[in-house]
């Protein structure tokens, strides 16, 4: 019991150390806080243990036969190179990288028990003409409530688990970080309690510590006394929180109690880089209803990353171990006061263990590192037993020119750290291709798109259109309104659960709006309120939708959807048909522009990929009811619309309106206009004017590649200046649909200009050849393709791989062109795709039923996997109008390959449909599989085959 003792109040006096320096920090009162954690750490130490023998934790200390291996290295530093020299080796990018160092957590009122969960996210606050790029954030840190970190009772908790995240930044950017993040008393999961049963709680049960523990806790804060009276006040206060440490807790297995959740920091923080020529450090402090959070965060200057690993090697086994490793640039890095605020922890122990010789499991193995400084790391390791320093020293990496992998270790005679950092320079070459993960499109037809081709799709009756994510949020917006009659309107947070997590969806509004409802004392905690909200639910006219509502975590609200609901709605959709699923989309008449090759050229790939992507997105928008026109930009030079003569009336308009507003124009040979410096070509002007005022289009979409993204902003900026457009970002009716380029297996681009000429004919030709061979070499299918037959499958078959290649990729990546990965039949292709659309068709051709007669009884999703596939299906509205709204198509792909994959896991000899009466909800099944896919297939340009 006295051992279990220490080791608690240990740990909870070190931490309440790192929070004393918060506080000090604070009041710039360093020194005295190093007096303070010196005597601290006397108190947390076991008896007997040496003042000499406490470890330093701002200053190195050298141990006695320590050895630091140093090695010069054998190459020239980044240092020696002038700023001319970096900035034609890092290229014309923005020169900084913002990288959050740490994060410290001060909260204001005190529980016994934390438990914090929540989400930071970072983002850099530039506008983007690209949806796909508009708002990407980075979470530095993700906590589900089913995943929470315990912090300390002390109010300050140095939160370590980050994940690294690097933004490009320019000297005027501005960093966005968004923090929600909850501490809260929470034990509970899954409560289907109802309100009523809270009276009924047993007593909570009190364990106290051993008496010395309790002595030693009334010396420390007597020394805290002696110490400053004039912080007594403040160290009463900390002392009563520390007071807590010296009572456990514990709970039945049964027992529900009061639970309370306090909101840390629920806002956003903007922070401007350091106006510093070679980068520094700052902080940021937002402070939130019930706390604060504090950023601490470094812009470095042509940075070069860098991966990490280290290892561990004691001289002998069983040795209980604390300590930490942390990382920190050299050569005199501008850091603001103190510098330990931004040392990268890399490696801690929050108690003693026992280390065994391996790798370490570090906090961050990846960095970023200035280029003219050096990157240190720094060890400290304790023998908890004896309380001696067993391993403390630095070692310093300069980075290199040449890249590579570089090793160093500290050393000391009772162990040592094996160091390795791999660099990774700017001007490597990046090689991207397709990932395993990476889904994909589908065949495609042989389409000649016109100058003018032109539809529209009807929108769908609204009085049978359905979409899940409606369904979810029509009951808890209505039920949060009724429950809790909140002061503003309330839209529900809806996220998906895992399969792991037991439900479907999960609902935090409750958190969100915590705040206010606590203040009518209605409710004894916010898990109290969510057990209110989910009996709403499950007692009105909803509670056919759902199997199962529980309230988890601190006042979430989880649920599962009902099978038999499921099921219903399926059937509904084949009932009604699938336009009844199309999504709802803001835009009403959207103008898609291609890119075209010049009568003199060759069609090249990046006209390939313009058509691909652009056709897709437009068949999407046409299924959501928005009415696309599809247009042709001549590669910068020309726009197809009635006749030349228009043209050049369009031309001379836009000429005049730019002089009118005293911009520069080029010449009117080149048909350009200066833009900040910088040319713009007057197609791209023009083609706004005509979109605009002739098409009185809302939504104007340029499908190019990645390099004309600057050309997209000027044109937005130009059209600011003469009034086309208003200042509001969310109001540009102007996106970029940026693709990357498409290289070889030598990861070559391809090209069709130069002496390595690249014609698409022969690649579509040699895929279609390919496919030929492949079909006819089937066991027992020869002699059953007809010649038309082959040379249409052969055709859609091949040309579809090509395309499904490109469409399931992000677009805005590389990808390297391969005939035998897309045409491989059992990974993430057009082929495997086709042989599970096939199946799905032999199944219901070889049924003697005729579909259109079974009823919605007769769809029973019999097993968990059935209901998984059936959940898929309803997900298709909300899937397609994501990639409608970012305008990418590779987020459908990955809906239909997870379609197939789901279907194939079902299709066993387990799973027969032929011949059994009680499997007619399969055939039910089987056939939304086939409208589903079918409507995916045509969405992506992809030609079905149904006899493969």
């Amino acid at each position: 019991m006295m051992s279990e003792s220490w080791d608690y109040i240990y740990s909870g006096l070190l931490r309440f150390s790192e929070r004393l320096a918060q506080f000090l920090r604070h009041i710039s009162c360093v020194n005295t806080f190093m007096n303070y954690a010196r005597s601290l750490l006397v108190y947390a130490l076991p008896y007997g243990r040496n003042m000499d023998e406490i470890p330093q934790k701002h200053h190195l200390t050298q141990v006695e036969n320590e050895q630091v291996e140093v090695k010069k290295p054998k190459f020239t530093p980044f240092a020696d190179l002038s700023e001319d020299q970096l900035m034609s080796i890092f290229g014309e990018g923005p020169p900084f990288r913002f990288e959050l160092c740490n994060v410290f957590l001060t909260y204001d009122k005190i529980p016994r028990d934390l438990k914090l969960f929540g989400t930071i996210q970072a983002a850099v606050d530039h506008f983007s003409p690209d949806p796909l790029l508009q708002n990407v954030s980075f979470n530095v840190f993700n906590r589900e409530f089913s995943n929470p970190i315990h912090v300390s009772t002390g109010g300050f908790h140095h939160q370590y688990d980050l994940c690294y995240c690097s933004l490009p930044v320019s000297s005027t950017s501005v960093v966005q970080i968004a923090a929600k993040l909850y501490v809260t008393t929470d034990k509970v999961d899954d409560m289907e309690i109802f309100p009523e049963d809270y009276d009924n709680k047993p007593a909570a049960r009190l364990i106290e510590v051993d008496d010395s523990v309790k002595l030693e806790h009334e010396a420390l804060m007597a020394m805290f006394a002696e110490y400053e009276n004039e912080y007594y006040e403040n160290l009463e206060e900390l002392g009563c929180n520390l007071e807590a440490t010296c009572t456990l807790q514990t709970t039945g297995d049964k027992e529900y109690f009061n639970n309370e959740a306090f909101e840390v920091c629920d806002a956003h923080a903007l922070i401007n880089i350091p106006e510093k020529p070679n980068g520094g450090s700052g902080k940021n402090i937002t402070t939130g209803k019930d706390g604060s959070i504090e950023l601490c965060y470094v812009a470095l200057k042509y940075a070069v990353d860098a991966d990490l690993e280290i290892e561990f090697e004691p001289t002998s086994s069983g040795t209980k171990v604390s300590g930490r490793v942390r990382a920190y640039y050299g050569k005199g890095y501008d850091y603001d006061p103190p510098a330990y605020d931004y040392y990268v922890m890399l490696f801690k122990t929050e108690g003693p263990n026992f280390f065994k010789r391996g790798k370490l499991n570090l906090m961050r193995s990846a960095l970023a590192v200035p280029a003219k400084f050096s990157l240190i790391i720094e060890a400290e390791l304790y023998d908890y037993t004896t309380a001696g320093q067993i391993l403390s020293g630095t070692y310093e990496f300069p980075v290199p020119r040449d890249g590579g992998s570089f090793t160093g270790s500290i050393k000391n005679k009772d162990c040592s750290l094996n160091l390795k950092v791999n660099w990774k320079l700017p001007f490597e070459k990046l090689k991207i291709s397709p990932s395993s993960n990476s889904s994909g499109s589908r065949l495609t037809e042989r389409r000649k798109i016109g100058t003018h081709s032109t539809s529209t799709m009807v929108d769908p009756d609204e009085r049978n259109r359905w979409s899940l994510q409606e369904e979810i949020a029509k009951v808890f917006n209505t039920s949060l309104e009724r429950t809790f009659n909140p002061r503003k309107a309330v839209s529900c947070s809806i996220s998906t659960c895992t399969k792991e997590d037991g439900g479907d969806y999960l609902c935090s509004s409750v958190m969100h709006i915590w705040p206010e409802i606590k203040e009518s004392h209605k409710y004894k905690g916010p898990k109290h309120a969510g057990v209110v909200l989910k009996d709403m639910i499950m007692g009105s006219d909803y509670r056919d939708m759902m199997e199962r509502c529980v309230v988890c975590g601190p006042g979430f609200v989880k649920f599962k959807l009902c099978t038999k609901w499921i099921a219903k709605s399926i059937h509904k959709m084949l009932t009604d048909g699938i336009d009844s699923w199309a999504p709802k989309v803001s835009v009403k008449k959207s103008v898609v522009y291609f890119l075209s090759q010049n009568i003199t050229e060759e069609m090249h790939m990046g006209h390939f990929r313009s058509t691909l992507i652009g056709e897709a997105l437009a068949r999407m928008l046409e299924y959501s009811g928005v009415v696309v026109l599809r247009k042709r930009i001549h590669d910068e030079d020309h726009l197809d619309i009635e006749g030349k003569s228009s043209y050049d009336l369009y031309i001379s308009e836009t000429l005049d309106l730019l002089r009118g507003k005293g911009l520069t124009i080029v010449s009117e040979g080149d048909g350009a206009v200066f833009i900040e410096g910088r040319k713009l070509p007057l197609v791209y002007l023009t083609t706004l004017r005509h979109a605009l005022d002739v098409e009185k289009a809302d939504s104007i979409v340029h499908v190019t590649d990645v390099g004309k993204r600057d050309y997209i902003e000027m044109c937005i900026t130009a059209a600011k200046r003469v009034g086309l457009i208003t200042d509001d970002h969310s109001k540009y009716p102007l996106s970029h649909v940026g693709f990357g380029h498409v290289q070889g297996d030598d990861f070559e681009r391809f090209q069709t200009f130069n002496t390595k000429v690249v014609s698409l004919v022969n690649l579509l030709d040699e895929a279609k050849s390919r496919c030929k061979v492949l079909l006819a070499g089937q066991a027992g299918m020869a002699d059953e393709w007809t010649t038309e037959d082959l040379e249409y499958a052969a055709e859609a078959l091949g040309y579809g791989a090509v395309k499904y290649a490109d469409l399931k990729n992000n677009r805005l990546t590389d990808y390297t062109f391969s005939f035998d990965q897309m045409l491989n039949e059992k990974e993430n292709t057009a082929v495997y795709l086709h042989y599970t659309h096939h199946q799905v068709c032999s199944i219901i051709r070889s049924s003697s039923k005729d579909i259109k007669e079974l009823t919605v009884e007769e769809l029973i999703l019999m097993s968990d996997d059935e209901r998984e596939l059936g959940l898929h299906f309803l997900r298709f509205t909300e899937v397609l109008g994501e990639a409608c709204t970012i305008l990418a198509p590779h987020i459908l792909c990955e809906y239909v390959y997870e379609l197939c994959e789901k279907f194939n896991g079902l299709h066993s000899s387990v799973w027969q449909v032929v011949g059994s009466n009680e499997n007619t909800g399969k055939l039910l099944l089987c056939e939304a599989s086939e409208v589903v896919m079918r409507k995916c297939f045509d969405l992506l340009g992809i030609a079905p085959i149904c006899k493969i």
